[in-house]
């Protein structure tokens, strides 16, 4: 009885390690990268796939050799080589055979938990690997998410994903704030960030008489690449006092 009881808490020991390996290697994400030249420039691709195959994660991104520290590998014929990328939203490791000016092998992805505690005590609430992998590849930080908030720019998880993605910045939005588009909201500005609208966009179509649009107005413009020459060529030809619709509908016809 006593040999059995040990069997059966041997076996049960087992079981648990076996499930707390399996919780610690869900709490991580393994992937695959290479690193190739383009025009000069090193660029990390990091390629990853959820074990059931619905979520993903691809980016790519201009590296430094130096900076990883696989500069003398990068440069050999051939040889193994370990560098990670530290991130406040977690880590990644990586591990592979590098040489000739390219490289490939395999990642590891580790969240900080205690990063994203902190931001769903804010209201962003990141749960699914994807995500958490997407804040560490774009490199967003806490000090991004409060420079958004201080902009107005509180939204969600997405777009604030969006917003670092694009590029968005204090100085971009307070430009466009400057130039006249006061109405902003994270939406719009992904999409006037998306289309490149900025400050000199704003004040070109407004030196061509149409000054203090709406955000959605501009998006609407660039969209159908109206410019002040567009706008000019269809005055000289006795269009006059005509509407931002009237302007996108005739750019739409090819008038």
């Amino acid at each position: 009885m006593i040999a059995r009881f040990r069997t059966l808490t041997a076996a049960t020991v087992a079981m648990l390690l076996a499930l707390v390996a399996a919780a610690a290697q869900a709490d991580s994400a393994h992937g695959t990268w290479n690193i190739t030249s383009v025009h000069g420039t090193l660029q990390l691709e990091m390629r990853w796939e959820s074990p059931d195959g619905h979520s993903n994660n691809d980016h790519s991104g201009d590296v430094d050799a130096n900076a990883l520290g696989i500069a003398d590998a990068i440069n050999s014929s051939g040889k193994h080589a370990t560098f990670a990328l530290h991130r406040e939203a977690g880590d990644f490791a990586f591990e592979g055979l590098v040489g000739n000016g390219e490289g490939v092998g395999s990642y590891t992805f580790t969240p900080n938990d205690a990063f994203f505690a902190s931001l769903r005590n804010r209201g962003y609430d990141v749960t699914t690997m994807d995500y958490k992998m997407a804040f560490a590849d774009l490199d967003i930080t806490k000090d991004f998410v409060d420079q958004m908030e201080s902009l107005g720019l509180k939204s969600d998880v997405s777009n604030l994903i969006a917003l670092k993605a694009l590029g968005v910045s204090q100085q971009y939005v307070h430009d466009l704030q400057a130039a006249g588009v006061t109405d902003i909201s994270p939406q719009q500005i992904i999409a006037l960030r998306a289309l490149h609208v900025d400050a000199a966009y704003v004040n070109e179509i407004g030196g061509a008489g149409f000054p203090h649009l709406a955000a959605g107005q501009y998006v609407t413009l660039k969209a159908m690449h109206v410019d002040a020459a567009y706008i000019r060529y269809l005055r000289s030809h006795g269009f006059k006092n005509l509407t931002v619709d009237q302007v996108v509908g005739m750019k739409a016809e090819r008038i």
